[in-house]
């Protein structure tokens, strides 16, 4: 099937640049489906140290049914790569960690319901990231969320849109109860969903 390729494609690819890879499993409200995120790790000088403050890229691995994913999230994909690809193409080595992340799941089924959801809320791969592999490595390297460099979402980034409210959060629970993340959302808000 064409995700399972894409899944495989990114790993192999990381692999290749010298990340540290792996794909992280996780299951869906439905249990016919099980979703797999791909996770890489370029490690810097104070990763594994409560001084790391790590940056994040990321893009959704799915797109809806009634859509061909060039853009959503096609481009999102393209642009993770070849970000992962320049930046581990630096000689110097960098102070921080940068995760690259590609999720599944992420597309929420309001958009394109279809009967048998594997992910009844979308953002399920995000979320399975921030509840494990995130909360993970914050407690074992006593890591403050607020202070983590940054997390830059490349999703669709074909189709940008600087107009007021032609961003939405689904689920805005997730970032306004998420450490960390109550200030973006805030911001968000305040620029009128831009």
């Amino acid at each position: 099937d064409g995700k399972r390729a894409a899944l495989a494609f990114l790993n192999e690819t990381f692999r290749s640049y010298g990340l540290q890879t792996w794909e992280w499993n996780f299951p869906t409200s439905n249990k016919k489906y099980t979703g797999t995120n791909i996770l890489g790790l370029w490690p810097g000088r104070n990763t594994g140290t409560p001084l790391d403050r790590p940056i994040m890229l990321t893009a959704n691995v799915d797109t809806n049914y009634n859509k061909p994913g060039v853009d959503d999230n096609g481009s999102g994909m393209a642009a993770v790569v070849e970000s992962a690809r320049l930046i581990t193409s630096q000689t110097c080595i960098q102070d921080h960690s940068v995760f690259f992340a590609v999720f599944d799941f992420e597309e929420h089924p309001i958009y394109d319901p279809q009967p048998d959801e594997p992910c009844e809320v979308g953002a399920c791969g995000s979320t399975e990231f921030v509840q494990g592999v995130m909360s993970l490595y914050r407690q074992a390297v006593n890591s403050d969320v607020a202070k983590w460099g940054g997390v830059v979402v490349l999703n669709a980034v074909l189709n940008y849109n600087n107009t007021e409210m032609s961003q939405n959060m689904i689920n805005e629970t997730i970032f306004k109860e998420t450490p960390g993340l109550e200030d973006a959302y805030e911001h968000i808000k305040e620029d009128k969903y831009r």
